[in-house]
């Protein structure tokens, strides 16, 4: 779960040009070498590479990169604030945004808290924005669990200007301004 939420705050959601060094892919352990060196053996262990951990990570990698691809705010820089920052349950939220109109918002969860149903409240902007998920590390198909995330809900700042989701440990949600 904290490798995932790495990445996905590292690579896809977090200004800069990301970095993955090989082997993260497939949460290979520790670092490796080509061949064997002072310290024994440190191959890379190809036998993980198609384990189910492995496909998880692998998914998610690609589907991260998809994202930053499909949204040009996560590769410009010409926008970025801080609009939620809840320091007691260790959640931020950063917005991007591009010239061309494209606002992503990522809400990071670096916690063991976890809300499962619609309540905890996520600076959306102004009454009636509408947002829609369009990544959640803790997703099924990256080794994450069914119902983690936002997926198909109708998102909208309420008058108070927050919009209400469930929020897994140990996260980083994506939002795309409607």
């Amino acid at each position: 779960a904290k490798a995932r939420m790495g990445w996905g705050l590292a690579a896809v959601a977090a200004p800069g040009t990301p970095m993955l060094f090989i082997g993260t892919e497939v949460h290979h352990c520790g670092y490796w070498n080509a061949s064997t060196d002072t310290l024994g053996d440190h191959r890379f262990d190809w036998s993980i590479a198609g384990d189910p951990t492995a496909w998880g990570m692998r998914n998610l990698v690609a589907d991260a990169n998809n994202v930053r691809w499909a949204n040009d705010a996560l590769r410009s820089g010409s926008g970025f604030s801080i609009p939620h920052s809840d320091e007691m349950n260790h959640v931020l939220g950063f917005l991007r945004w591009s010239f061309g109109g494209n606002v992503i918002l990522t809400v990071v969860n670096l916690s063991t808290n976890q809300w499962d149903d619609p309540i905890y409240g996520v600076v959306g902007g102004s009454p009636g924005d509408s947002w829609t998920e369009i990544f959640n590390s803790q997703a099924p198909q990256y080794g994450g669990w069914a119902n983690s995330g936002n997926y198909g809900a109708q998102l909208r700042a309420q008058t108070d200007g927050l919009f209400y989701i469930p929020l897994p440990k140990w996260s980083v949600l994506i939002f795309r301004k409607d």
